[in-house]
């Protein structure tokens, strides 16, 4: 099934073909390290993860044992590539663009090799959010070193690597034509978005329909899978725990809204605790909240293995 997802996962059955929506997350925990934090957060919610995600610099040894773990746990690698580097500095999208560009073309090398070595299907990212880092280039580097990365990937044969091409929920519809290093280089269309509220008017509350509607009309006809690469929401503290604005409904919100936009075909919860209640954004910041994520968890739309319709 995993294989399957790495390219969409519509799954064909006798009883005809159904689209559901694979559940992943990036699990934080204070004082606990990978993999215990994913397994402590599955623990937490009643069932495995389909994706885990992990955030990488260009210099890091990515794929690495943890991705490796991960492929042969039965959950499917996402793995998100910036152009910074481990020492704080970075390198810049122009620079990635550059097949002459000595240390740049070893490290791009390096991230292709690794990613063919590693001989599980894995989801990639590179420099996930591009359009709020500008600091790296303009649109038009972003593309061409976009380009670049998936065209040495795809040169050094790692075929099991499906390219996930992201911007922020804000990027949607106005910045992103600038952005697309087009069909030609993209496997996935996804997008982050969270709810950050902080109390009207400051920062109002933000339903999971409204946050996501502007990506997926841009993204619905394209003819790809689509994923929501990173999300959560705020606690409200002036509401009641399952009322219209509550973190539960907002979850509860989320499910309907997946059931009715099929193309989107993963959802990467970002489980962060915090002791700020307006961003703590894992699963159980509250009673209520943790149980409309289990019954998220729980719904037949997010069972990719499953072999019955919903």
């Amino acid at each position: 099934m995993l294989v399957a997802l790495a390219t969409g996962c519509d799954v064909d059955i006798s009883a005809g073909k159904v689209s559901r929506c694979a559940l992943g997350a990036h699990a934080q925990s204070p004082n606990v390290g990978l993999p215990d934090a994913l397994t402590a957060f599955e623990g937490l919610i009643g069932r495995s993860v389909d994706i885990d995600r992990q955030y990488y610099k260009l210099d890091d040894l990515v794929p690495g044992d943890h991705e490796r773990w991960t492929a042969e746990h039965g959950r499917l690698p996402l793995v998100s590539v910036t152009g910074g580097l481990s020492s704080g500095a970075r390198i810049s999208w122009a620079r990635i663009a550059d097949p002459n560009d000595a240390e740049a073309s070893a490290l791009v090398s390096a991230l292709a090799r690794r990613l063919r070595e590693l001989g599980h299907p894995i989801l990639v990212i590179f420099h996930d959010e591009a359009q709020n880092d500008g600091a790296f280039g303009t649109p038009d580097e972003f593309v061409a070193a976009w380009r670049h990365v998936v065209e040495v990937a795809r040169a050094e044969g790692a075929d099991n690597a499906a390219w996930v091409w992201s911007l922020s929920s804000s990027g949607f519809p106005t910045v992103a034509d600038a952005w697309y290093p087009g069909d030609e280089w993209v496997d996935w269309i996804a997008t982050t978005g969270f709810n950050w509220y902080t109390g009207d008017p400051v920062s109002p509350w933000r339903t999971f329909p409204s946050i996501f509607a502007p990506f997926y009309e841009w993204s619905a006809g394209r003819g790809r899978p689509l994923l929501i690469a990173s999300v959560s929401s705020a606690e409200n503290p002036n509401e009641t725990e399952n009322g219209p604005r509550s973190k539960a409904t907002w979850i509860r919100e989320a499910l309907d809204t997946l059931e009715g936009w099929p193309e989107i075909q993963g959802l990467v919860w970002l489980h962060a605790p915090s002791d700020d209640p307006f961003r703590n954004w894992s699963a159980d910041s509250s009673p209520a909240a943790l149980a409309a994520f289990r019954e998220l968890a729980a719904s037949p739309h997010l069972d990719i293995s499953a072999q019955t319709p919903p």
